[in-house]
């Protein structure tokens, strides 16, 4: 808008806030491509929880969502679910299809 830049990389959770809290942010901006789909960022913890107080966490995080409506319809977040390393492969599968590409470091 300032025709400073022709182009920027936004992410989409960042553009979304924007265009539905502060719309006059991305007034005349439009998207051009979008990348891949990838997973959300992890809730991370202390190595030394256990299973059980993960679990309790995760709970009361849900519970929280349940009691407040108004944050699930702020950020989105429908339910605080159990990952994996395998629901994170997908991003492993991302960095080695860059590297084949010529792009072998990623920052």
């Amino acid at each position: 808008r300032e025709g400073r830049a022709d182009l920027a990389a936004v992410d989409s959770v960042t553009y979304d806030y924007l265009a539905r809290f502060a719309p006059e942010e991305v007034a005349g901006l439009r998207t051009v491509t979008r990348s891949a789909p990838s997973p959300t960022l992890p809730f991370i913890g202390p190595l030394h929880l256990s299973d059980e107080q993960v679990a309790h966490i995760r709970e009361v995080m849900n519970q929280a969502l349940q009691d407040l409506p108004h944050v699930v319809a702020t950020l989105g977040i429908q339910a605080v679910l159990p990952a994996s390393e395998d629901d994170y492969q997908v991003l492993l599968n991302y960095q080695q299809a860059a590297a084949t590409a010529g792009y072998p470091h990623l920052r």
